[in-house]
């Protein structure tokens, strides 16, 4: 699964997935940073990545229509890192599930709880 990480996320977060086998790529790494959401929201649109981020604008359907992207995690946690580390847990499981027309989730790990549906 292609993944790309918002500059809301520590650095680490891209590296966990990585050891987990996922292609993570930053959007610091690609000079996006401080780039407007419709900006990141391109280019991972152009990459087919699934973009992983806690800015609530990407939950705007309106905005991002999901059908338009491989997908997009808005991460509802004060706790970013721990957050990646049950997101990890999470897509490892769902690895082989293509996001088809589940193509956005809110997922809180302080409650261990997504919210997913076709958008």
């Amino acid at each position: 699964m292609k993944l790309k990480i918002d500059e809301n996320l520590p650095g680490e977060c891209a590296e966990i997935l990585r050891d987990g086998g996922f292609e993570a790529d930053r959007v610091a790494d690609e000079r996006l940073t401080g780039a407007e959401d419709s900006a990141i929201a391109v280019r991972s649109q152009a990459e087919g990545r699934v973009l992983i981020t806690l800015d609530l604008d990407f939950a705007n359907i309106r905005a991002y229509p999901p059908a338009e992207y491989a997908g997009i995690i808005v991460l509802r946690s004060k706790r970013s890192l721990s957050c990646i580390g049950s997101l990890w847990s999470w897509l490892t499981e769902h690895r082989q599930v293509s996001f088809g027309s589940w193509n956005l989730i809110a997922y809180d790990s302080g409650s261990d709880r997504e919210s997913v549906g076709p958008m």
